[in-house]
């Protein structure tokens, strides 16, 4: 689909505005921004309309998200859909879980609420072994973690705004188009200057008007998919699994590529989304700022709230239901980011079938203004997470919790540092997108980003089952290295590398499995690292919990 100028230049500059509305929005939030706390989680104030807007938008990402669960519909139809809101279901009960079972755990030993003492989950695992190493490393995989994933953000956006720009070149060796990936590049840097002077309330902020945006995307992509359901229908068989293969067929081999396959892809998502988002840094800031649980489990609003499981619902349902469209009506596009140009031309079709060319055009800003709403509402909360690891928990570990260095941040000094180093992590996700653009497909990097979460995991259950204290901390240093070294080797020397070679020789059989093993690596990961506690036993006897010591007493004493 190729667009007409003026609507291109009219698109563009609808980014802009959106962009300077962030930035006053944001920017508005500065001067409450007082403390390293304050600039790090929220304040008093984070009411639970803001705790579930800042929770959707931040996990409505394009590449964690939005267009994964549209791969999922074009490559399964829409029998995948229960279980992809399952997959976000089970993220939610993860989530809430883990937040209860922290607060248990600091009630009984400390005395005092979790939300009062750990500002971030590396805080409470190097509590619970009693050593800032320990925390050390988890910040460390987090910003490794994050670093990626906003980088696999900048590549994706990249293709969504060469929408505008038709016959783009590519950066030399890479397949980044120039102008959007500059324009991205902008609109990073730009998402930087609030990150640095709002901080993490400058998120919060922006992410309710993003919310708003890309729930008015997931509206028209919904009447889309509802518009065209005959035709669905209608084709589907001729695509899918259907009732007419039999039932077992159609719920577990919707592709009719074997039900082998697709039983490892369900059961590998399933793990991967249901164990990813304990160990995700940026839902323990929303948790942590709240400084209560009533809004981060409230019943309406909260983690597990009706409002949250609804929402997700729903775009899974807009996304899966896009992507077995597409599969129908154009089965030969390659699986790759380029495909929003079939969406957008599906949207264009819907809108000049209601009221002509003006409607079909407000439809397709709609799309592409959200589809950038999902980018850049994960790309700000990712670069506060990742500036949140590097600084408090890792360059200024032996200084206590957060709160703790707050407190003592009567000169302000260490509230300047963290915004230098704030600033820092964009450049470092451009360079990063770079080297991503490499690959024909950036979805193998957005597993591998995952995978130094699930580094973290055997850890954080030692942390969670309360029996953190038997192990001497070496051995969760240990444990964590050895599941960030197995990624790295994965997905370096064999994964990345022959998923490559599989597209570019047009191999379906190696890219069917390069990406099992894709899916499959970072549950292997927190196995792997989660041998290490079993091979070195419990190490030391029972005693007075670590956690209760850690809590009363500055780290390293």
């Amino acid at each position: 689909m190729h667009l007409h100028q003026p609507f291109g230049i009219v698109l563009t500059l609808g980014i802009v505005a959106m962009l300077s509305l962030f930035l006053f929005l944001s920017l508005r939030e500065a001067k409450n921004v007082s403390s390293l706390l304050r600039f790090f989680l929220y304040g008093d104030d984070f009411k639970p309309l803001l705790f579930s807007a800042t929770l959707i938008a931040a996990n409505a990402g394009l590449s964690g998200s939005c267009l994964l669960i549209m791969y999922y519909g074009y490559l399964y139809g829409l029998a995948v859909f229960p279980f992809v809101w399952l997959f976000w279901i089970l993220t939610q009960l993860a989530s809430a879980i883990t937040v209860n079972r922290v607060e248990s755990l600091t009630q009984s030993r400390a005395g005092n609420s979790w939300f009062g003492s750990f500002g971030t989950l590396h805080e409470f695992i190097g509590a619970s072994f009693g050593c800032n190493d320990v925390k050390a490393t988890c910040a460390l995989l987090s910003c490794c973690s994050y670093v990626g994933l906003i980088a696999c953000e900048l590549v994706v956006a990249s293709h969504i705004l060469n929408i505008l720009f038709p016959n783009e070149p590519h950066i030399p060796f890479t397949h980044l188009p120039l102008r959007p990936f500059i324009f991205i590049a902008a609109v990073t840097l730009a998402i930087a200057v609030y990150n640095v002077r709002a901080g993490f309330r400058g998120v919060v902020q922006t992410d309710f008007v993003q919310w708003i945006i890309i729930s008015l995307m997931v509206a028209v992509l919904c009447a889309v998919v509802l518009s065209q359901f005959d035709l669905i229908v209608s084709k589907y068989p001729a695509n899918f699994s259907s009732t007419e293969d039999g039932i077992i067929q159609l719920v577990f081999n919707p592709d009719r590529q074997g039900v082998w396959g697709y039983v490892s892809f369900l059961i590998s998502n399933i793990i991967f989304w249901g164990l990813w988002w304990p160990t995700a840094m940026d839902q323990w800031q929303r948790c942590a700022a709240t400084k209560e649980r009533s809004s981060s489990l409230s019943s309406f609003w909260g983690t597990v709230g009706v409002v949250p499981t609804l929402y997700f619902g729903v775009l899974s349902f807009a996304f899966v239901g896009i992507g077995t469209l597409i599969h129908i009506t154009a089965p030969n596009s390659s699986l790759s980011p380029d495909l929003i140009r079939v969406v957008a031309g599906e949207v264009v079709a819907f809108g000049n079938t209601l009221s002509g060319p003006f409607i079909a055009a407000v439809l397709c800003a709609i799309l592409i203004w959200g589809l950038i709403c999902a980018a850049m509402s994960t790309i700000d909360t990712y670069i506060m997470s990742a500036s949140h690891s590097i600084f408090p928990d890792f360059l200024a570990r032996s200084r206590g919790t957060l709160a703790e260095q707050s407190n003592s941040d009567g000169d302000l000094a260490a509230l300047q540092t963290a915004r230098r180093v704030t600033g820092v992590v964009p450049l470092s996700v451009i360079c990063m997108a770079i080297i991503f653009g490499i690959a024909s497909d950036v979805y193998a990097f957005v597993y591998f980003s995952f995978s130094f979460m699930f580094a973290i995991l055997p850890p954080l259950i030692v942390s969670l089952c309360g029996v953190a204290h038997r192990y001497p901390p070496r051995t969760a240093v240990v444990s964590l290295a050895v599941g960030a070294s197995f990624a790295i080797l994965g997905y370096s020397l064999a994964l990345i590398p022959a998923l490559e070679f599989g597209l570019r020789n047009n191999r379906p059989e190696l890219v069917f499995w390069s990406y099992q093993g894709i899916y499959w690596w970072p549950i292997l990961t927190a196995l792997v690292g989660g041998s290490v506690f079993l091979v070195r036993g419990k190490s030391l006897p029972e005693g007075k919990p670590s956690l209760a010591r850690s809590v009363r007493m500055r780290w390293g004493r």
